[in-house]
């Protein structure tokens, strides 16, 4: 009972990190491997957000094309999305199941610019380019839209390639 209680509380901790002062906010990672698994079995990529604390470019990626997935779309459609800051110290499971921190995976991405949202498949490889700065032209939509677009093909191709013995 005790571990649950201590669970709930980081979560609820990690969920409040990201919140902006809008009370928009991202989960950040706490189980990239639990995630990797929900992603391939729905077919769907893990799509993170880095960001900085501070970063007005970041909360209108998260509060305008980002958070509205999570709260507009049925239950079924909703990405995997994920926020972590490109410097934060904060530890979580990563894909491979250790134990690796927001800085390390930004890193691990070569990350190096806020906001920077990448799309992966279960194994943490890329599946698109990142899509690397704010939306100062009001085509940040479209930026995402064809990200989504592309992953899910890649990823419904691999799929279709381990599902006939083929290459993907």
């Amino acid at each position: 009972m005790t571990s649950r209680i201590l669970l709930a509380a980081f979560l609820c901790f990690a969920f409040a990190r990201t919140a902006d002062a809008t009370g928009t906010a991202l989960p950040a990672p706490v189980d990239l491997q639990r995630d990797a698994v929900q992603a391939q079995q729905e077919g769907k990529p893990v799509v993170i957000l880095f960001s900085l604390p501070g970063c007005s470019f970041c909360r209108v990626v998260r509060q305008n094309y980002l958070a509205p997935l999570l709260r507009d779309l049925p239950v079924k459609e909703r990405p995997i999305i994920r926020e972590a800051e490109i410097d934060g110290t904060q530890t979580f499971v990563g894909f491979t199941g250790q134990i690796v921190s927001h800085r390390s995976l930004a890193r691990t991405l070569n990350i190096r610019f806020a906001p920077t949202v990448v799309f992966l498949d279960s194994s943490g490889h890329s599946l698109t380019e990142p899509i690397i700065g704010g939306d100062v032209a009001g085509l940040y939509g479209g930026y995402l839209d064809k990200a989504f677009s592309e992953a899910t093909k890649k990823l419904a191709a691999s799929r279709r390639a381990t599902a006939t013995g083929d290459k993907p």
